[in-house]
């Protein structure tokens, strides 16, 4: 699995994937159902760029949630221990 540090990374990877998709189509174009589902609000120019790799690379194989879904939860795995790290240093005893 690959792991990207910056959106910039992650851009020009995608970029590139699109003639070579076959790394990127096995990490996040994979079709998903999401059985429980929550509401999120991303910005327009963002929902754009993705409505568009699902309809012209995925060829609507996967819904727009699905991959947000599949890079969100790659960006969790790829940065599970700074996260973890950071929710330990913010949290104070309960009860002191």
């Amino acid at each position: 699995m690959r792991l990207f540090s910056s959106f910039v990374e992650f851009e020009d990877f995608l970029k590139s994937a699109y003639k070579e998709n076959t790394e990127y189509t096995d990490m996040f174009l994979k079709k998903k159902t999401l059985n429980e589902r929550q509401c999120v609000y991303i910005s327009k120019k963002a929902h754009g760029i993705i409505s568009e790799i699902v309809r012209v690379i995925a060829d609507k194989d996967i819904s727009v949630g699905g991959y947000i879904d599949n890079v969100l939860m790659q960006h969790l795995e790829a940065h599970r221990d700074e996260i973890n790290e950071l929710y330990r240093q913010d949290r104070k005893d309960l009860i002191p």
